[in-house]
């Protein structure tokens, strides 16, 4: 039986973990100076991207990293559009610049862990980006990514910002661009507290040496989160450190899905990919489901009225803060304007997508996966 003291119990844990988060987030911040610029290698894996490929490749020539340190590794995964050729031609003209074509799937990885692991054969960077097509890179990006790399840190994960694909934000594209930024604040947050729990490959820096270290994906095994994969078995296998800034020159802009089943795809394959999520990500993840389960239920109920709208409004405060920590730095207060719509998704998306986890089929990509298996 549920009452008042299991709600506010509730409430007052999701208070706490947002409070510790928020305090995570300015941990592990510190920059460091690099006298001498290391070799680096930036790996952008595609798959009939064309149309996003001209924003990108731009941002990409635009970098103010030295070329001569810059070894670049733009790999066509099996597609059916002008993404191989736009490559090659790029390839040609650029001399730090490398095309590699995927022809053949590996049957015991995903295709973007297949693509990423051969080009990590190849990459002969220190250090090793990842990023998307999707993607427009900051002039300063390779830089401040490593400059968050002391001696001691294996991985350097970055933000992504959404922004809209029409100049303003439409309302659909707003409540993403703020749920972008409240989860990205979050994990922050809890590698900042030693728990890395999630990271975004578009945005990711590691030693290559790492990546070797813990056996690159084959063996790591087959998942639809290779990111998320890649962090946790160096979390749990090495002892590098995992840092997760916050600052605007490290973070990366994207675009939100266009339509809810683009949407749907994209936290179906999230939430199958998260089900080895280590204990503090559970318990957070555990925390908010049952809150945003649990207090709009109790509206209904006479009796718990007052409790359940005292707590909505402090878990509100409580992700409003969070926001800001993340929003004020990259100058994206405006986004605050949709605020009570992404709220109101989040409590819905929260706990439908929760159960998504029963089921293992995902399609990503134009690739269908079922659990350890993949069909095409």
């Amino acid at each position: 039986m549920i009452g008042h003291w299991t709600i506010d119990s509730l409430v007052c844990l999701y208070l706490i973990m947002g409070l510790l988060l928020l305090a995570g987030t300015f941990l592990k911040q510190t920059r460091f100076r690099h006298v001498v610029h290391p070799e680096v290698t930036i790996i952008l894996t595609a798959r009939n991207e064309e149309p996003n490929l001209p924003r990108f490749l731009e941002s990409l020539l635009e970098l103010s990293f030295p070329r001569q340190h810059l070894q670049v590794i733009l790999v066509d995964d099996r597609s059916s559009d002008r993404t191989g050729e736009i490559f090659d031609e790029l390839a040609s003209r650029y001399s730090h610049i490398q095309a590699l074509h995927i022809t053949e799937i590996n049957n015991y990885l995903s295709g973007k862990e297949n693509a990423i692991h051969r080009a990590m054969e190849i990459a002969t960077g220190e250090f090793i980006l990842f990023t998307d097509a999707d993607c427009i890179l900051n002039k300063h990006w390779v830089e401040n990514m490593l400059a968050y790399f002391d001696e001691d840190t294996g991985i350097v994960c970055g933000q992504t910002y959404l922004a809209s694909r029409h100049g303003r934000h439409t309302l659909w594209e707003g409540i993403q661009a703020l749920d972008w930024a409240y989860l990205l604040t979050a994990a922050a947050g809890a590698t900042g507290l030693g728990k890395p729990s999630s990271c975004i490959g578009n945005n990711m820096a590691l030693r290559k040496k790492v990546y070797f270290q813990v056996g690159g994906y084959p063996h790591i095994g087959f998942t639809v989160t290779e990111d998320f994969a890649l962090l946790q078995r160096v979390c749990d296998r090495t002892n590098w450190d995992i840092r997760f800034p916050i600052h605007p020159e490290t973070t990366v802009v994207s675009y939100p899905e266009p339509t809810l089943k683009d949407f749907f795809h994209q936290r179906k394959r999230w939430v199958v990919g998260g089900k080895t999520v280590r204990f503090f990500g559970l318990l957070l993840m555990l925390v908010s489901f049952l809150n945003h389960l649990l207090l709009p239920i109790a509206l209904f109920f006479p009796g718990f009225y007052t409790t359940a709208t005292f707590g909505l409004f402090l878990i509100f405060l409580m992700d409003f803060i969070l926001l800001l920590r993340t929003l004020i730095p990259n100058r994206k207060l405006g986004l605050l304007s949709f605020f009570p719509f992404f709220e109101l998704f989040y409590f819905l998306y929260t706990t439908l997508f929760a159960f998504l986890g029963f089921s293992d089929s995902v399609h990503w990509k134009n690739d269908h996966y079922t659990g350890n298996s993949k069909r095409t």
